[in-house]
Parts: C-alpha cells; structure tokens; sequence
C-alpha cells in the first residue's frame, strides 16, 4: 500500500496485540465460513494457529462470515480508507497528474467516497462530489466544505472536472451520456461503460467519446484481500476469544499507531 491515506501498524504489530490480548480470555473453536475469500481465511487460520494449544478448553463454536466484517465499524473503516489509498495510488502510478493541481469528482457516496475526499481535499486537490444519495453526499460535502450535486440528470461530469474516481456505491455505471463535452482531456479511475477502447496510451485505455477519454484499470479485489486480511483476521479472532461486544474496541486499540 502507498501510505497516502493509511497510517497504522503493520499488519505483524497488529497480530501481535491481538494475540496478547486473546491469549488470556476464554475460546470458542473457530470455523471460516466457505463464502469468505481465500486469502483472508488463510491469514485468519495462521493467526488462529498461533493462539490454539492442543490442552486448551473450548466453549462452543465462533463461525465467522464475510458480514461479519462489514459489520464491524472498525473493519469497514479500515477497509474504506485501504480501498481509497489503492485508488488513488492507481491513479498517480498511472498519470503525470499532480493532486493540488488537478479537479476531481468523487463519484458516488459512503465509507470509499468519504475517505477519498478527506485525502483530496488535504493534499490541497479541487474536489467535487456528485451522487445518486441525495442525503449520503451532502453529509460528506458539509465534512469537507467541497461542492455537491445530486444526480438527477444523464449528463452530470462537468467540462473542467481532470479525473473521475467511482466508488461503486450510490451511483449508477459511469456511461458516455454522462461527459460534458469539451477539448479536455477527461481521466476515470474505475469501471466505467465506455463500451470498446479504441486504443491504449501508457496502461490507459483510450475511448473515444464526447472529450478525450482514458481509463485507469480497476484495481483487482485480491489486492484489498491481500492489504487487510492481517486485519480481518485480527477481527475473527478477538470475536472467537472476546466476543463480538468487546472485538471492536479491542480491534481499535491494536490498530492504534
């Protein structure tokens, strides 16, 4: 991870305070359910290795789910805030585009669209917000004092706008119907239906359309798995060990720096 957004321990400094504060409570036996991804299971099971001693008493069985972690405020925070970093990475990897420099509209809203706007709007970038949750955007523009719009029309990406991130949530897919026209150079960071490129410039894929279009490749899911699985498997184990009223605030503690 680029550490743009994200400043906690490492994932090692993390397990270990878990550890230690699991080590003295009571256990359940802990089972991952199928439905969660391989490499989280993985890093859940090698953490959980370290804890089980053959001697040790069990009471009952903690089975834990991919909702779990979305559940878990402490959780999908940390997630919101690696998948705007891994954003807004691909972003700079690809593009000369300087932050302070460049316009932006954060597109949709949530956890994802909160943290990008609170990183854009530090780095001193000209940020703006459009979404299909009248509510959800105006809570995150009034945080961060930026401009607004709700979506309520085809063609809401303004003339002056550098870069579009998508989040995913409260917005629709990103279509051509939605680019105002113009000379502009437009940059989209996500997975907009653009239909076929005609072309590629660097890693971008070109497509022609109302202003220059490029797009940056979406960033793969196996990455946020392999970012925050040290956390998440903190998470399953202070629920197998403290129990879910006490994983979250413990899970809160290990991650401070």
């Amino acid at each position: 991870m680029s550490d743009l957004l994200l400043r906690a321990p490492s994932a090692t400094s993390v397990a270990t305070r878990v550890s230690a504060r699991a080590a003295a409570a009571h256990r359940s036996d802990l089972t991952v359910d199928p439905a969660v991804d391989a490499i989280t299971t993985a890093a859940i099971n090698a953490l959980w290795a370290t804890l089980t001693r053959p001697d040790s008493e069990t009471l009952g069985t903690t089975v834990v789910r991919p909702g779990d972690f979305a559940a878990s405020p402490v959780v999908a925070a940390y997630e919101a805030r690696v998948w705007a970093d891994l954003l807004l990475s691909s972003f700079a990897r690809e593009t000369n585009l300087l932050l302070p420099s460049t316009r932006f509209l954060v597109l949709g809203s949530g956890r994802v669209a909160d943290a990008l706007t609170a990183a854009l709007t530090r780095f001193g970038s000209r940020v703006a917000l459009a979404a299909a949750d009248a509510i959800g955007v105006w809570e995150i523009a009034s945080r961060y004092a930026v401009p607004s719009r709700y979506i309520s029309e085809s063609r809401y990406i303004a003339g002056d706008i550098d870069v579009v991130l998508t989040t995913g949530v409260g917005h629709s897919p990103l279509t051509l119907d939605a680019v105002t026209p113009g000379p502009r150079p437009l940059v989209v960071v996500g997975n907009p239906e653009f239909g076929t490129a005609a072309g590629s410039a660097r890693a971008l894929q070109r497509f022609d359309g109302p202003r220059p279009l490029f797009v940056v490749p979406p960033v793969e899911p196996d990455i946020l798995h392999h970012t925050v699985a040290g956390i998440r498997a903190g998470y399953a184990v202070l629920l197998a060990t403290i129990g879910a009223q006490h994983a979250d605030s413990a899970l809160a503690e290990a991650l401070q720096p």
